[in-house]
């Protein structure tokens, strides 16, 4: 990696941790998913750069942790996106039927993309 990478690199650790300490101090409750996600964030990046410097940007495995990564990742800010929305209606008369509707996206999304890879035949390989 250049000074470049190594500096960017180096700021986002510092920014996230920042992130972190910040909501350590309450907001973590308020704010469950977030924390949760800024923590898997954190050791995400952490084990894909393990993986990536001692077993190789096309090893099997850092193939693995990057897609998984990466689907935890996307579900995280999709729960996120649900749970503010669903905050920010608190106490309107229609709460319940946009969560549930907003919940039933999520599902027939998931089924879509499932059902999409099942027809045009393409298989999760990662790498192998």
């Amino acid at each position: 990696m250049s000074a470049l990478q190594w500096a960017w690199l180096i700021a986002g650790f510092g920014l996230q941790g920042m992130v972190v300490s910040a909501m350590l101090r309450g907001s973590y409750r308020k704010y469950p998913l977030i924390f949760t996600y800024l923590i898997f964030t954190f050791l995400s990046t952490v084990v894909q750069l393990s993986f990536k410097h001692y077993l190789g940007a096309r090893s099997y495995e850092f193939l693995q942790a990057y897609w998984v990564g990466d689907f935890i990742g996307t579900f995280l800010v999709l729960m996120i996106i649900i749970h503010l929305i669903r905050m920010a209606m608190s106490g309107h008369p229609h709460q319940r039927p946009v969560y549930l509707g907003l919940l039933l996206g999520v599902v027939a999304t998931a089924a879509g993309s499932v059902l999409l890879m099942e027809v045009s035949s393409r298989r999760l390989t990662l790498g192998r």
